[in-house]
């Protein structure tokens, strides 16, 4: 039986898909790159952009989660005032999303 996912399940894959975004970035970036003496390769590209949509969908997936208890609720709104810090602000649907999840939320005891 498979255990039932916690919000610490979607941090820690947030938390996974942008380190690799953040590993893919620089032997991505062109000045980088030159200011290295090499040049950007293509399988360099394919993995920033294999980061990139990765990283999107686990984030998607954290804020879709439906918290299970008012700790998991706590967890999720701390981590995404942690998350936002290095990306912009959530756009009109990954809000819509983000507040469903708290819409579905039935608190019961911790």
């Amino acid at each position: 039986m498979k255990p039932k996912e916690t919000i610490y399940d979607r941090i820690a894959a947030h938390a996974v898909a942008y380190a690799r975004l953040e590993a893919a970035c620089d032997p991505a970036d062109e000045m980088a790159a030159k200011e290295r003496g090499q040049k950007v390769t293509p399988e360099a590209l394919a993995e920033r952009d294999a980061a990139d949509s990765g990283e999107i969908a686990a984030f998607e997936e954290f804020l879709a989660y439906v918290p299970a208890s008012r700790l998991c609720l706590i967890r999720k709104v701390e981590y995404l005032q942690y998350a936002l810090r290095g990306r912009d602000t959530l756009d009109r649907d990954e809000l819509g999303t983000f507040l469903h999840s708290l819409r579905q939320f039935r608190p019961h005891d911790d």
